[in-house]
């Protein structure tokens, strides 16, 4: 075998490429027809790698490729033990080769070391049946084996592939005669010029009167050295003086010897060389005139094809010496025309030696005979013959495929027979040992009960293994199977769920479990297991599924019997939870007749509590009965069972025998038991009886009875059903006391009566303190914040101190009024939200600027780092009660500063959207302090009412309530409240609030009602005077609260005060004069502040007044009602707010302002 594998230039190399060069297809973009051709070769074969290649003289470039990442291979790197358009020029056979890394002229190429090939195929591409182009290829990773349909489905495909080719060819060749035709009448002028050939035109005496470029370049001289030179300046010895001898001959007798003819001449270059010319001399007439045209064609290129032909004979010669295979070609005689080196080997001859010799010398007599005979077969009949056939080589016996085919000469008459033969001993040794791999997988899957089987995607045959045909049921030796017969044989209501876990498989690139039961006759009842994967192709696409099934009968059985227990324990459960939880009782008895009924599939029950009376006599009261319901007097007599009017008390019959025995009671035929007593009219017929008794300790406190049961009764099934009958004897007795728990019950429920009748008190008592204490304390702030900012009396630095205490003390008073207020209504459930959304920076702003003074005198330094912090979540937007989240912010920067120390510091961070237990999105707020801590042991009680953990003593001044108050307000606006603090180090209060998230419902909805009107929002400051004074009714009481409102209204310029002391007095000054703003007490003598301001907006001329209630009940049942009323424009509350009642009049002095400019 020759050690250089590198393919050599074949003999078809020149028509190849000019074939290559009319399809014009090298190095041409993807094509779909050539890219589907070869993804449905590959999808046919299952085989990963598939080329459509076309052979250049140094590379292999692929039109279309599957599998490989690359577009082109050098040619001496081809897999097929010979160069395809070398020795398959004029045939169309398939190169096979089934693993090669066995073989040694392949196991090194870049393909099978690098993308790991071991198996390959090729045929050969061919245009006009003769010339090779290029390779239709078939790749594996794996070896195969390669059958006859293999072979003939794959020659189809290289077919299709070649007709492909040819129809591309064709298509231009058709289209450059077409551009030809065109062309010839444009370009006829030019041929001379152009041609290829050398034109040259004398005269009769061998003048040179025109040549075209051809013949120049031909012979080396300009147009201008030759013209007018006889031709035979162009020829060498001895053909010029045979052509002057021609042209004399001509003149004298007119006998044009080379004229029409074809010879071979040489021609004389300029430089003295002679090269081999073609001739052809025509002669052309016109008028009276003789021309005669010379046609000369350089062979100096034909030589050079000759030698190329001599080496590709020789190179042929080495490739079919290079083949493994035996081959040999013998004449009609037997004589032996070519054999290769391999089939020389087997022959114990050199290949010199045999040709010419009968192949008969070289074979055993008994094969001689039979190959002589083969032979005339395949002369008779023309075709090819293929067998297998054993014989003996240097001793050892061999068995060899043989396939032989007629030679035809060139008229196409048969000359000989070619013979080709594959060496197929180690096949059919590892043929053997499959055939005993497959018994020996046959014999597992009998013993582990179970099967495998594959579907392809789009086809409806899938492919079984003899373990799946027995698990199925089918016929022996079934191999293919229609799925829609597996289909039908599977339990329709599993359809559904395998359709939907193949699909989520499929999806998901996951293997796929699932179990159905069977429901064809012959496996009836039988449950399988079907556990597998989805196999890709190269781009992922799902090509086959491949699965195994096993069969799960008794897994699935037992699994049904822990059903069966699970089911009845469950029913248990839930009629104890119904017995627990039910005032009917008869209810529960029955759900639980039902279950039992449901469990053991009996068609009749009951459930009974045995009664013990003072004799020690047992009767039996029915819980739950089956209603047979055949008459009306069944239904009264059912109705009578059950309402206990009825007992049983006969222990001489089936239902007695129990108590009687204290055993179970099993029958099988209850028609012939002497113990069956007697049945009401039309009772149905019974046929089998189970009694079970019901113990609680070593009392019988019931029965339990099923009759008519399909699958018969038995011991073990009152076995089955101990946790049944355990549970309903514990029910008996809990039962039995539950008249005792009714009374105690009763009890509960006056006492809860009582207790809500004190809370109600509380909450009265509550509301009329807060009325009791906001009234003089509207007088003390309100004077106070009179005196204190007074520009006509300024106080004195002394004073101002005094007034602030004042100040200090109420404001005190008054958070502490309104802590325990917030507190009642959070304890009753009154405290109302109106959530709206905002963003965290803008929520801490207001509470930050509010408190900084305190902050400033307690020498505390605040920092604000949520606004720089929004970018660390996709939401900086939170669901909240504006004033409650604000008066919680105020809470816990006020704290932080209290509990705090000179020089310390207040940190406010926002925190990172994140998820909490119950999976909302939630944005956090962290205040952080430097102050004194709160030791571990304490905190605890951190957010216990009236707790100031060990702060009672200290100058600090607070309620206890606060934090409380806080922790409530937060979780009511669904959020959380979180404290981290170190003694002596500081603290940190985290709040964490619903966020405004994309994608996720907050139930954030703002209150339309809630917002004020863009009229109103006028800035807090001293309007332009008006044209006439701002008149402002005030309805008030109480003496100090009228001189407080008085005073206060001196104060200002702009408005003018009226004063009424009832609600009836009210009314007649809002008639009279008409005043621009009516602040009404809500509290009045005689008619209420709101049975006044109804009446003047059900008048006519006082409906247009706005009017502000005022009162010192700051509850939210009183708050709510007047809002709902729809009667205030706005609700204050006692202690007035000096900068809040100014603003209030100053928007409703601008409102006046503008409407008078625009009237």
């Amino acid at each position: 075998m020759p050690e250089d594998l590198t393919p050599h230039t074949t003999s078809n190399d020149s028509a190849r490429m000019a074939a290559l060069q009319e399809l014009s297809i090298l190095d041409t973009p993807p094509e779909a027809i050539y890219d589907h051709l070869i993804e449905l070769l590959c999808d046919v074969f299952d085989a990963p790698i598939g080329v459509f290649a076309l052979t250049e003289a140094e590379r292999h470039w692929f039109k279309a490729v599957r599998g490989l990442d690359f577009t082109s291979l050098a040619r001496n790197q081809s897999l097929c033990p010979m160069d395809p358009t070398a020795t398959q020029a004029t045939s169309t056979s398939v190169c096979v080769i089934a693993d090669c890394t066995d073989d040694p002229r392949n196991r090194e190429k870049m393909l099978v070391r690098d993308e790991h090939v071991r198996f390959y195929a090729g045929a050969p591409l061919l245009v006009d049946d003769t010339v090779a182009v290029g390779t239709l290829c078939l790749m594996d990773r794996k070896p195969r084996t390669w059958s006859s349909d293999d072979q003939a489905r794959f020659e189809r495909f290289a077919a299709l592939a070649r007709d492909l080719l040819q129809r591309r060819l064709d298509r231009q060749r058709l289209a450059h005669r077409e551009s030809e035709h065109v062309r010839n009448g444009l370009e006829l002028n030019t041929i001379l010029q152009t041609a290829a050939i050398g034109i040259v035109r004398i005269d009769p005496r061998g003048t040179i009167e025109a040549v075209n470029p051809s013949v120049t370049a031909m012979f080396g001289y300009q147009p201008e050295e030759i013209l007018g030179q006889n031709v035979s300046l162009l020829m060498p010895e001895p053909w010029r003086s045979a052509h002057d001898g021609y042209i004399a001959r001509y003149l004298s007798t007119q006998d044009p010897k080379v004229i029409g003819a074809g010879r071979k001449v040489s021609g004389l270059h300029r430089d003295g060389r002679t090269f081999p010319l073609q001739l052809a001399v025509s002669e052309i007439r016109s008028e009276s005139q003789v021309h005669f045209v010379g046609f000369l064609t350089d062979l100096s290129a034909l030589a050079h094809v000759e030698s190329e032909l001599d080496s590709e004979r020789a190179l042929l010669r080495s490739i079919i010496d290079s083949i493994t295979t035996p081959m040999s070609t013998v004449d009609l005689d037997g004589r032996l025309m070519l054999v290769n080196k391999a089939f020389a080997s087997c022959a114990g001859a050199s290949p010199e030696a045999m040709l010419g010799r009968p192949v008969a010398d070289y074979l055993p007599a008994e094969d001689a005979a039979f190959n002589a005979e083969s032979n005339r077969r395949v002369v008779e009949t023309g075709r090819s013959l293929s067998f297998h056939a054993p014989t003996t080589m240097h001793g050892e016996p061999h068995i060899f495929e043989t396939t032989k085919s007629p030679l035809r000469d060139a008229q196409g008459a048969i000359a000989g027979v070619v013979t080709v033969s594959q060496d197929m001993t180690e096949l059919n040794q590892l043929t053997e040992q499959l055939k005993q791999g497959e018994h020996l997988r046959s014999l597992g899957e009998r013993f582990a009960h179970l099967g495998f089987w594959s579907l392809r995607f789009g086809e409806e045959t899938m492919a079984v293994s003899p373990g799946f045909v027995q698990l199925i049921g089918l016929p022996e030796g079934t191999q293919q199977l229609p799925h829609r017969a597996l289909r039908e044989r599977i339990d329709p209501i599993y359809h559904a769920a395998i359709d939907q876990e193949i699909a989520a498989a499929t999806q998901e690139h996951r293997p796929f479990r699932f179990d159905y039961a069977l429901i064809d006759s012959v496996a009836a009842g039988r449950w399988l297991r079907a556990r597998g994967n989805i196999e890709r192709d190269a781009n992922g696409r799902p090509v086959r599924l491949i699965g195994i099934t096993q069969d799960v009968t008794e897994e699935v059985n037992a699994r049904h019997r822990s059903e069966q227990q699970r089911q009845l324990l469950d029913g248990l459960n839930n009629a104890v939870q119904s017995f627990m939880a039910s005032v009917a009782r008869a209810d529960v008895w029955q759900q639980m007749l039902d279950h039992l009924l449901m469990l053991t599939k009996a068609d009749f029950g009951f459930l009974g509590e045995v009664i013990h009376g003072e004799d020690q006599s047992r009767c039996l009261k029915i819980h739950a009965i089956t209603n047979l319901s055949w008459s009306a007097e069944s239904d009264a007599l059912y109705e009578r069972v059950l309402a206990g009017d009825m007992m049983f008390c006969n222990e001489n019959n089936l239902i007695g025998a129990v108590m009687k025995t204290g055993s179970v009671v099993v029958t099988h035929d209850v028609m012939n038991d002497p113990r069956r007593g007697g049945l009401p009219p039309g009772h149905p017929e019974l046929r089998n009886y189970l009694a079970i008794p019901l113990y609680q300790g070593t009392e019988l406190v019931g029965v339990v009875a099923i009759a008519n049961r399909a699958e018969g009764v038995s011991e073990a099934l009152a076995e089955f059903l101990a946790p049944f009958t355990s549970t309903y004897a514990i029910m008996i007795a809990n039962f039995r006391q539950h008249l005792e728990q009714q009374a105690f019950r009763a009890a509960l429920i006056a006492s809860k009566e009582q207790a809500e009748q004190a809370n109600r008190g509380k909450s009265e008592f509550l509301s009329s303190m807060s009325h009791e204490l906001r009234t003089p304390l509207n007088a003390i702030l309100g004077f106070a914040q009179l005196m204190a900012a007074s520009r006509k009396e300024p106080l004195s630095e002394k004073q101002q101190g005094f007034i602030n205490h004042i100040l200090k003390a109420g404001q005190h008073l008054l958070h502490l009024v309104n802590d325990v207020l917030n507190l009642a209504k959070i304890e009753a459930g009154e405290l109302s939200l109106s959530l709206e959304p905002i963003a965290l920076d803008q929520l801490v702003s207001d509470p930050l600027l509010m408190i900084a003074d305190m902050a400033k005198e307690a020498d505390i330094t605040l920092h604000n780092h949520v606004a720089e912090q929004k970018t660390l979540s996709e939401t900086d937007i939170v669901c909240v009660d504006l004033t409650r989240a604000r008066q919680v912010l105020m809470n816990l920067i006020s704290n932080a500063i209290k509990y705090n120390r000179p020089g310390g510091s207040v940190t406010l961070r926002a925190l990172p959207l994140q998820l909490k237990d119950d999976r909302r999105p939630m944005l956090g707020l962290a205040i952080e302090d430097t102050g004194i801590g709160i030791p571990q042991s304490k905190q605890h009680r951190l957010f216990r009412p009236f707790e100031r953990l060990g702060q009672e003593t200290s100058s600090i001044e607070g309620t206890g309530i606060g934090l409380m108050i806080t922790k409530q307000i937060v979780e009511q606006m669904g959020g959380l409240i979180e404290v981290d603090s170190e003694e002596g180090v500081g603290s940190t209060f985290s709040i964490f609030l619903p966020a405004m998230v994309p994608g996720h419902a907050t139930g954030c909805h703002g209150d339309a009602s809630a917002e004020t009107p863009e009229e109103d929002l006028v800035p807090a400051s001293v309007p332009a005077a008006p044209q006439s004074p701002f008149l402002l009714l005030y309805v008030e009481d109480n003496p100090a609260n009228a001189a407080l409102m008085r005073d206060i209204i001196d104060d200002r310029e702009d408005t003018e005060l009226r004063l009424a002391s009832t609600g009836e007095q009210g009314l007649e000054l809002a008639l009279s004069l008409q005043p621009d703003l009516i602040l009404m007490d809500i509290n009045l003598p005689g008619i209420s502040g709101q049975q006044a301001a109804a009446r003047l907006k059900k008048w006519s001329d006082t409906s247009h007044i706005p009017i502000v209630a005022l009162s010192a009940d700051a509850t939210a049942p009183i708050m709510r009602a007047a809002e709902d009323s729809g009667l205030f424009a706005q609700y204050l509350t006692k202690p007035l707010n000096l900068v809040e009642l100014n603003t209030l009049l100053d928007q409703h002095i601008a409102r006046k302002q503008r409407g008078t400019s625009s009237s």
